[in-house]
């Protein structure tokens, strides 16, 4: 009797530690964000993709499992159907290889998107942004989190903060104690990494190593508050500041990024600058 074969078992790596899933690959979302696994109790789970550390497929495409000697045996074997066969077997193994283009394309996608979400000064930074427009007193920050006492991890980052940390010559800023001076080292430091991590996406794309719509969902709130001037800040000068900042640590890939979002940041700065120097308080 011919032995029943089993079911493939593919599986879903966790990041953390956390235990993996197995099960079948049932559905890769287009975007990219989710894939959907039937695991052996036969529940459907749908994992997003900045949540999973790695997917382990468990077959091979079928055009790889045979060697050259294989290959010419079939060939002279099925003579009569080969041209049949050859339009058959290139269509399948063309959509196989976009399969395992698909998946691996997808995995890399979520490795640098969850370089990017999972950073602790990226997440400081975004929350500082966001706040800027909806938080005029500020917002606790996690600056200090390797700190013993979990009091004193978070403190209150506001608008002025934000703005004297991003000058480009912080030794003007005055009337500051050294504590003071370090907090807003550190907080120049958040931003220094969000800039640092946001720019690689535009290298990516330019390298069609992803494609934008892969990384839309993840990016295009913080491009929106970095370029759309609509975008009301509780300290509207900051913006400007912003962009100098940018502009004088030469993070340049981020204009690129914003203006392939419709947000033209050279010509928005060059506008600003001619009807005011920015100052440093």
């Amino acid at each position: 009797m011919k032995k029943r074969r089993e079911p493939r078992s593919d599986v879903v790596i966790l990041p953390d530690g956390k235990p993996k899933i197995e099960g079948q690959l049932i559905k890769l979302d287009p975007g990219g964000r989710y894939v959907v696994i039937r695991d052996a109790d036969k529940l459907e789970r749908s994992i997003p993709w900045d949540k999973i550390e790695s997917v382990i497929l468990s077959e091979k495409p079928w055009y790889r499992r045979y060697g050259k000697v294989g290959w010419i045996v079939i060939s002279r074997t099925f003579v009569a159907a080969s041209i049949v066969a050859g339009v058959v077997g290139v269509l399948l193994a063309t959509l196989e290889y976009q399969r395992a283009g698909v998946w691996k394309r997808a995995e890399f996608v979520a490795s640098v998107v969850n370089e990017f979400v999972s950073n602790q000064s990226v997440h400081n930074a975004k929350l500082m942004l966001d706040s800027l427009r909806i938080d005029p007193v500020g917002r606790m920050i996690k600056l200090y989190p390797e700190e013993q006492d979990s009091r004193k991890r978070n403190v209150l980052v506001d608008g002025d903060d934000i703005y004297n940390a991003l000058a480009v010559d912080r030794g003007k800023v005055t009337g500051r104690s050294e504590k003071e001076q370090e907090r807003l080292r550190l907080i120049a430091d958040c931003f220094d990494v969000f800039f640092n991590r946001i720019e690689r996406f535009d290298y990516y794309i330019e390298s069609n190593l992803v494609k934008k719509s892969d990384v839309e969902l993840h990016i295009e709130t913080w491009v929106q508050l970095l370029g759309d001037q609509s975008i009301i800040f509780h300290k509207p000068e900051i913006r400007q500041r912003i962009w100098d900042y940018v502009t004088y640590y030469r993070f340049f890939r981020i204009k690129n990024l914003l203006k392939a979002h419709g947000f033209d940041m050279n010509s928005q700065y060059e506008t600003n600058r001619s009807s005011s120097k920015p100052t440093t308080k």
